[in-house]
């Protein structure tokens, strides 16, 4: 931009220094064709591009104490834009990173779902089937203290043995469920 630019946005300037707050619009207005070219180039995506065109020119603002008078203000202006757009996108990319990173352990944890998922239904079906197997008296038994939830005393008097027999029979039936639930998940 000219020297006839560089004075009105030195005036300008003056102005909102002096506590003109509202004559920033006018360099709004005289500047923004410029910052929102820089932005948008750089986002390509309008919603975007306008956001970042606000937070530039508030950025401006806040910083115009560091604006030498008599310089090339658009110049001084457009560079604090490409910094502000730099910035954005460095955090982008490194949001971007973030996010793939998270959707990676989502996916592996995921994953590691579906894996035991499926280690528990083929858990479950060796455990069905093998109990099956079992001879009757053994499925009675594993019916009496799991499925209706009876002590081993109560178990004892149903069947008439002692309680030590009950339990050395559970004992006996575990390790057989046992056995053949790891030979039918080695199968798998």
């Amino acid at each position: 931009m000219g020297q006839p630019m560089t004075d009105e946005a030195d005036r300008i300037v003056e102005r909102v220094l002096r506590g003109e707050v509202d004559a920033y619009g006018e360099i709004v207005r005289l500047f923004q064709k410029d910052v929102w070219r820089i932005a948008s180039v750089a986002l390509r995506e309008r919603d975007a591009t306008s956001d970042i065109v606000q937070e530039i020119f508030v950025e401006a603002y806040f910083h115009l104490g560091r604006y030498q008078l008599g310089r090339d203000f658009g110049a001084w202006l457009r560079a604090v834009a490409r910094n502000h757009v730099r910035e954005e996108l460095r955090n982008k990319s490194r949001e971007s990173r973030l996010l793939q990173s998270y959707r990676d352990r989502v996916a592996a944890r995921l994953a590691d779902a579906e894996v035991a998922e499926k280690h528990e239904a083929s858990m479950a079906d060796a455990h069905r089937r093998c109990r099956e197997q079992l001879p009757r008296h053994s499925i009675q038994v594993l019916a009496l203290r799991y499925d209706e939830d009876l002590s081993h005393q109560d178990i004892a008097s149903r069947l008439g043995k002692s309680m030590e027999a009950v339990k050395q029979l559970l004992y006996r039936v575990h390790v057989l469920l046992r056995d053949c639930i790891q030979k039918r998940m080695v199968q798998t």
